[in-house]
């Protein structure tokens, strides 16, 4: 009954204690902690700045838009991660190492 009052009184009884917010009810607060003052607030963070790196570099595909150009032989990329994975040609650089024995690749994907 009580709870129900508090629709009608306008009681938030329920505070959060790292920003003072108050709520009417106990599930209020404790959705809002795990919403607001949770350490996964930063890794959402990270995930959505993943997520917004992928669409650019899809929608680079209909502009034809590719903004990373290696000075060695000139040629251009979609994302920034490909530019580094053909830069290796041109350095020599191989560091992946296969643990069995001791060969190492340019491409993670060639040491499966």
């Amino acid at each position: 009954f009580q709870t129900h009052m508090r629709s009608h009184t306008g009681e938030r009884p329920y505070k959060c204690e790292k920003c003072n917010l108050s709520f009417k009810y106990r599930s209020g607060v404790e959705q809002h902690r795990k919403k607001a003052h949770s350490s996964l607030k930063a890794v959402n963070v990270i995930l959505k700045e993943s997520c917004v790196n992928h669409l650019q570099a899809h929608e680079r595909t209909h502009t034809r838009d590719r903004p990373f150009k290696c000075d060695h032989c000139g040629s251009r990329f979609l994302t920034n991660s490909k530019f580094k994975e053909h830069e290796r040609t041109h350095t020599g650089e191989r560091p992946f190492k296969c643990e069995e024995c001791g060969l190492t690749f340019a491409r993670a994907n060639t040491l499966k």
